[in-house]
């Protein structure tokens, strides 16, 4: 990786071994796929200079445009097309996605907001009285994580009920 460069928010692609990366060039973000089979570093096709916090499943790529929580904007590139889309969900903090579901946080608030990832309908809001981190939560499966109240809890999508994960270190 160019050293010149700020490598960062590497995830696994659902598509083939490689890592999804951040890279900061000088003030611009910009997506890359970097292809661990032959250490191989390209840029995103189709994705627009700015864009960052990419999560790449099977059939399309999510990631964060527009600099700052305030005015962030989460977008899809499905496979096969060459026009990103808006998700139309306003500014988003942070995000986390699996094969299902889809989780954001927005500027400002504590909680957390769920929705299944085909359709965005019947979104769930995952109430946080802590101060916690917009950053401080986990999408896996069907399950999310999270911090509050100096806890990490568990929640199994879609309509599960809040269960305190038993932990003698909470994550940072």
């Amino acid at each position: 990786l160019n050293p010149a460069y700020r490598w960062v928010r590497p995830t696994w692609s659902a598509r083939e071994p490689a890592l999804i990366i951040t890279a900061y060039e000088e003030k611009q973000t910009r997506l890359y796929r970097y292809v661990l089979d032959g250490e191989v570093l390209s840029p995103l096709p189709n994705v627009e200079t700015g864009a960052f916090h990419g999560i790449e499943l099977v059939d399309q790529l999510l990631y964060l445009t527009g600099h700052g929580s305030e005015t962030s904007t989460l977008m899809q590139l499905r496979r096969g097309s060459d026009q990103p889309e808006n998700l139309g969900l306003g500014p988003v903090a942070a995000f986390r996605a699996s094969t299902e579901w889809i989780a954001w946080s927005r500027p400002g608030s504590n909680n957390v907001q769920i929705t299944p990832l085909q359709g965005l309908e019947g979104q769930r809001e995952i109430e946080r009285e802590g101060t916690a981190s917009d950053e401080a939560f986990a999408l896996t499966g069907n399950t999310l994580y999270y911090l509050d109240k100096e806890q990490l809890w568990s929640v199994v999508l879609p309509d599960g009920q809040a269960t305190p994960v038993p932990s003698k270190k909470l994550p940072n």
